[in-house]
């Protein structure tokens, strides 16, 4: 599904193991948030160009992607109005010497979106565009700050997830038949989008999609106990969410979906 450009990833099983396990080690004490990176960075690096000087905004997501693809040679714009996660990034800059290939500014995503001109960009990580309201102005946006064969990468909620997660984690069955009902009806409300509607909002901003994937299939429902924190298990669960998140079957069950499009 698309193009499988690699920028220093390697995609074999033996040096995904040693990634994760090495990650997992640096990450120990909150191995979802990690799995959930490490899911969201291998989607997006398998669909970068080629080229290790790439500019790539990243608006209002944590500091983890701008960081990792600083550290992988990109020049990064991190575009965020949340303190937090600029002293986190701050922090990092400092600590991997990254500050002339990472910039930190501190703006909404809106705008900095519509203000921003210029066609400049081989990527745009949008992590919370499609969940915004006038998420398709957001996204048209986004569309003409890429250059030709940009990529854009989209995260957002999946709809149709939500009743498994309020009916087996909250034990909201009530709660979990609304919400079905509202996925079902479109438009859907503001904080839920349905993959249908993205894949038309980047129809409309003439983009192309060339991967779709589901990320948070198994992991939400896994027992939190001792068992989750050890490495062999996390190298284990994330080998099987990567398998599955290109699966349409179990795609449509994922607590996130992410679609990645270029401009042609």
């Amino acid at each position: 599904m698309g193009r499988a450009n690699h920028q220093g990833y390697s995609d074999s099983a033996r040096d995904r193991t040693a990634i994760a396990a090495s990650q997992f080690a640096s990450w120990r004490s909150d191995p979802w948030t990690t799995l959930h990176h490490q899911l969201v960075l291998g989607n997006i690096l398998r669909h970068l160009p080629a080229s290790k000087s790439l500019r790539v905004l990243d608006v209002d997501s944590d500091a983890f992607y701008a960081v990792e693809l600083a550290k992988r040679g990109c020049f990064v714009e991190l575009v965020t109005g949340d303190e937090e996660v600029l002293e986190q990034a701050r922090h990092q800059v400092a600590t991997e010497g990254i500050a002339e290939r990472l910039r930190l500014i501190k703006l909404d995503a809106e705008t900095y979106l519509s203000s921003y001109r210029s066609a400049s960009f081989n990527a745009i990580i949008g992590q919370r565009l499609p969940n915004r309201p006038n998420s398709q102005d957001r996204i048209n946006q986004a569309s003409n700050l890429l250059k030709p064969d940009g990529l854009l990468a989209l995260l957002f909620e999946n709809c149709f997830a939500v009743p498994f997660r309020l009916t087996l984690k909250e034990l909201h069955p009530n709660s979990a038949l609304e919400a079905l009902t509202q996925c079902a009806v479109l438009p859907a409300s503001e904080s839920i989008i349905s993959p249908a509607q993205v894949n038309s909002a980047l129809e409309v901003a003439a983009l192309q999609i060339v991967g779709d994937y589901g990320v948070g299939i198994f992991n939400d429902y896994a027992n939190d106990d001792h068992r989750s924190y050890n490495a062999e298990f996390f190298v284990q669960l994330l080998e099987l969410e990567r398998t599955a998140s290109q699966l349409p079957e179990y795609q449509g069950v994922a607590q996130y979906r992410h679609v990645l499009a270029i401009r042609p």
